[in-house]
């Protein structure tokens, strides 16, 4: 090669360069169903899991294998905190109550309804949130806004009703004294 000549470089065919891409694009698009397969598997397995830990806490089953409680059964059995046990089955219990199938809501999103006292008001603070959420599942931060501002208008409620009785019996006092002013 002389110097003044340049270094040749490769042809690049655009259509070779096309299929190539395609070709890629096709694997990639293979990969990410593959991906996405085991992805609902495990939330299905989850979903699963968390039905069958409620069935071995419930009939104590764990003690069948030598388990004096269902802690150490979770723990040594499958190295699960007896928490995440726990939250397994508090996720698929707040799914059957507000009607959802658990594979296709958040565990996360059904936690702050554990702080609701009966199914009515979890039903209820649910569908709220589902609403206010366009219809779709809820993020466990608009759950957990709604739970909050329930508490808030029970506590308001409390205050209010605490108030009018304390205006009751004032009222009632200072009718029994024959004086109409609160302050004597």
């Amino acid at each position: 090669m002389r110097s003044t000549d340049k270094p040749m470089t490769p042809y690049n065919d655009p259509a070779e360069e096309r299929k190539q891409a395609d070709l890629q694009r096709e694997k990639d698009f293979k990969d990410l169903e593959q991906m996405e397969q085991t992805i609902r598997s495990g939330i299905e397995a989850f979903v699963t899991v968390g039905r069958f830990l409620a069935e071995i806490h419930e009939r104590k089953l764990y003690k069948l294998r030598g388990f004096s409680n269902f802690s150490e059964y979770c723990e040594i059995q499958f190295k699960i905190s007896r928490a995440h046990g726990y939250r397994q089955i508090t996720h698929v219990a707040m799914c059957q109550t507000i009607g959802e199938d658990p594979s296709k809501v958040s565990e996360r999103a059904t936690r702050p309804l554990v702080k609701l006292q009966d199914t009515a008001t979890i039903k209820k603070i649910w569908q709220e949130a589902k609403s206010a959420n366009g219809g779709k599942m809820p993020s466990s931060g608009v759950v957990n806004q709604h739970v909050n501002n329930y508490h808030h208008n029970l506590k308001l409620k409390k205050e209010m009703l605490t108030l009018s009785d304390q205006e009751t019996v004032v009222s009632s006092n200072s009718a029994q004294s024959g004086s109409s002013t609160i302050f004597q």
